[in-house]
């Protein structure tokens, strides 16, 4: 495996955050449409994101009499408790709040990757969630990256008879109604429509993306289906597929064969890289990374770390491309806040954006000892394209980032029973693309 760092490359006229740039910029500025962050007035009350709580007590399907623990931190504003207390009273259901001291204090997002797959709930808190009927998570530690009991956290719950719902979004996105409030039979149909575009048994994508992504992914759908689980209110379903033998929680039946080609991204999952990475992959194996500024110095430091290392899910090393995802939700935005961790990661994973792929490479999970206690962490980095045409033989799936069954007739029919298709079904955030190939997140 050789892991390399990069300085400028001259290549073209437009240079990508040091990297070769691909495209033409008079491409990007067409494609880049700038519509910026939308904008609404941060909450302050209990009152005004209590309907938005009212919908996670109704997901978490709780019942008169049951014990429901919320899990908070001091990050996250006192409102936003008395809020998800007062949706589960409402219900008939018992209410405990736990508050616990939370992430450190982080505040730019390429500072992330030193706590972002650690799991850091105190061992006394699981004892609390063994004698509750259910649990809301406001505290945010990672469900797929964090384990316990030898299980991912996700995992670690159904397993021991406890409904759970982790709430994703940051306090600022739940008084945001276009968001909030969107028909959740128009997301169904969104994405029963974009299941219909997946063939069955093996089959090939292309993608390709205005920062100079251009790769190939074999996928084919197995036999054994995800695990049944809660459905969190306004989570995109989307299209996911990850490498057969990775820990997840909500492990589907799409698996990845194998995956060829070069991905640039100027982002993270949680939020802009202050230079853009670009990774080649052969074999859906990662081979180099250059550029990515801080972070990509650690990503290849990490994979020069694990190079030799077996975790016991794909084979020797943490370079296996293990994760692809396609999000179909026109409201969804990035929003960064004023916040320590646990809030500021959850403002970001509302980039479930339609028309936006995500993707990660790593180790598949951590090693446990005897004890199933984690011995060696898992390593794991999650990046995302935001202007990928994407194509499954002669089918377009998403073209420049817009995702082709937004002009569905059907899925349009199913809008204009609640109000505009056009605006309903438009993107409500759209990054801008700067003159130098990289995504301005400038309005962030």
């Amino acid at each position: 495996m050789k892991i390399t760092a990069v300085g400028m490359i001259v290549v073209s006229a437009v240079s990508l955050g040091g990297l070769a740039c691909t495209r033409s910029v008079e491409e990007l500025s067409e494609s880049g449409i700038s519509v910026g962050m939308p904008e609404f007035k941060d909450p302050t009350t209990a009152d005004e994101i209590l309907p938005y709580a009212r919908l996670y007590a109704k997901a978490l399907e709780v019942k008169a009499g049951e014990n429901v623990i919320i899990i908070s931190d001091r990050s996250i504003p006192g409102f936003k408790n008395e809020a998800f207390q007062r949706a589960v009273a409402e219900t008939g259901g018992e209410p405990h709040l736990v508050v616990l001291s939370g992430y450190p204090s982080v505040r730019e997002p390429e500072e992330m990757f030193r706590y972002w797959t650690h799991m850091w709930w105190a061992e006394w808190v699981f004892t609390a969630f063994r004698g509750a009927d259910a649990v809301l998570s406001l505290s945010n530690t990672s469900h797929n990256h964090s384990y316990y009991e030898g299980h991912a956290i996700g995992q670690w719950f159904p397993q021991n008879g406890i409904r759970e719902m982790m709430v994703d979004e940051g306090v600022t996105l739940m008084t945001y109604a276009p968001f909030r409030d969107f028909p959740i039979e128009l997301e169904d149909a969104i994405g029963e429509k974009l299941r219909e575009q997946i063939p069955q048994g093996t089959f090939t994508a292309r993608v390709t993306d205005l920062e100079g992504t251009e790769i190939t992914l074999t996928f084919h759908n197995s036999s054994v289906s995800s695990e049944p689980r809660l459905r969190r209110p306004h989570a995109a379903h989307g299209f996911g597929a990850w490498r057969k033998g990775r820990v997840r929680t909500d492990g589907g039946p799409i698996l990845i064969d194998e995956v060829n080609g070069t991905i640039v991204s100027s982002s993270l999952h949680v939020g802009p890289l202050s230079e853009a990475m670009k990774i080649t992959v052969e074999n859906s194996r990662v081979l180099t990374v250059e550029g990515g500024g801080p972070f990509g110095n650690w990503a290849r430091s990490m994979l020069e770390k694990y190079k030799d290392k077996d975790f016991g899910y794909y084979g020797v090393g943490a370079n296996y491309l293990e994760e692809f995802q396609l999000t179909t939700h026109p409201k969804a935005f990035p929003r960064k806040g004023d916040y320590t961790f646990s809030e500021l990661d959850a403002s970001w994973r509302p980039t479930w954006r339609s028309g936006k792929i995500h993707l990660a490479f790593g180790s598949g999970g951590p090693i446990f000892d005897d004890e199933k206690k984690v011995i060696e962490d898992e390593f794991h980095i999650d990046f995302e394209i935001y202007f990928p045409t994407m194509t499954i033989g002669d089918e377009t799936i998403i073209e420049k980032g817009r995702l082709a069954v937004l002009e569905d007739p059907e899925v349009r029919a199913v809008a204009a029973k609640y109000g505009d298709p056009d605006v309903l079904l438009s993107e409500d955030w759209t990054p801008r693309i700067g003159a130098n190939g990289m995504i301005d997140w400038s309005d962030y």
